[in-house]
């Protein structure tokens, strides 16, 4: 099955996989100038560009793969940890392999993707192949407006035939900006219907799809502030409710849970720079700013009442999120206690 492409097909599938890449991780890439004979197996050089870093690497470009395709590209990478394998998808249990026997590194049309290098973690799984899949509509969902729009409609589904200005209201977007998301959202088969009887395809997927575009679209465009406290055990009694702060991350996440003792701290609020409230808490409980501090205070992105029974909580999936873009074992395993009710919840409105 080791189906090798050339000339415009292998290139198409390089830029659909390129793009999947950059809307599920923020990741933009390159295909730097190569004047070169080419050689089986040589690979395509490739310039990935993240936050202001560069990391080149070669890609191996395959149709389809299955296990000896995957085994062999990893035990014949010529250039090492710089090689990378290309796919239309990449199934779970060859993604797990990738990731946990072979440590190869690889990215597929669907956006599911395993990059390990200096400075630089992605892990995206579960992705199915989409049909079409080119690289405008792969990133088309990806904007701040986007994905502030998809988080309203995953946190409250009754928004799904909801008017236009209530979703930009509670999504806190420009009410123009809508019908957009709606249609891009259309174009790449996420949701079926037409305006007040929108649905998802594949509630999971959708999921899947706001939790990796979140934390590099737009969650690095949130004012945010960093603290440290002189009190470890601050967070245990604090009282949220003067400040109109929410836990979000590893406390929203035993609170929910059971599971985990917080050693990171993420509070969303609104007016993050300029509000007396955020003031009044930091005094209170003695913080002092730290740019490196274990608290992080971030904006509150969207417009809608928490949960009545956690109305010091973020919504789920949000906590989801922020555990899921951390390096750290222990929250990604308390995030999967999480994901099932979120995803049974998405397209079941109470």
């Amino acid at each position: 099955m080791n189906v090798m492409l050339e000339g415009d097909a292998r290139n198409t599938l390089l830029d659909q996989a390129l793009a999947a890449l950059e809307a599920a991780a923020g990741v933009t890439a390159e295909l730097p100038p190569f004047e070169t004979e080419r050689q089986p197996g040589a690979g395509i050089p490739i310039a990935l560009k993240y936050h202001q870093q560069t990391w080149d690497l070669w890609g191996q470009v395959r149709a389809q793969v299955d296990e000896t395709v995957v085994r062999t590209a990893a035990l014949a990478r010529p250039h090492g940890d710089r090689a990378v394998l290309i796919t239309r998808h990449m199934p779970n249990k060859l993604a797990d392999l990738c990731r946990n026997e072979l440590n190869a590194q690889f990215i597929d049309a669907a956006g599911n993707t395993h990059l390990r290098l200096p400075g630089l973690f992605v892990w995206v799984q579960g992705r199915r192949a989409l049909p079409g899949g080119d690289k405008e509509t792969a990133r088309q969902v990806a904007t701040p407006t986007a994905v502030r729009v998809i988080f309203a409609l995953l946190c409250r589904p009754n928004l799904w035939t909801a008017t236009y200005r209530e979703i930009a209201s509670e999504a806190d977007v420009a009410l123009g900006a809508v019908g957009r998301v709606f249609q891009d959202l259309r174009d790449q088969k996420l949701i079926v219907g037409k305006p007040r009887h929108w649905q998802p395809v594949e509630p999971g997927h959708l999921f899947d799809q706001w939790v990796a575009l979140y934390p590099t679209v737009l969650r690095p465009k949130l004012r945010a502030m960093r603290f440290a406290a002189t009190d470890r055990d601050w967070w245990k009694t604090a009282d949220l409710a003067d400040a109109r702060a929410y836990w979000g991350g590893e406390v929203a996440a035993q609170r929910l849970t059971g599971h985990l003792r917080p050693a990171a701290f993420t509070l969303y609020l609104k007016d993050v720079m300029a509000g007396p409230a955020l003031r009044e808490f930091a005094q209170r409980y003695r913080w002092r700013l730290d740019p490196k501090g274990p608290i992080e205070v971030l904006e509150a992105f969207w417009n809608f009442p928490p949960d009545a029974k956690e109305p010091d909580l973020v919504p789920t999936p949000l906590v989801y999120a922020d555990l899921m873009a951390t390096l750290d074992p222990r929250n990604r395993e308390t995030a999967d206690l999480l994901r099932e009710k979120i995803v049974a919840a998405i397209n079941h409105p109470a």
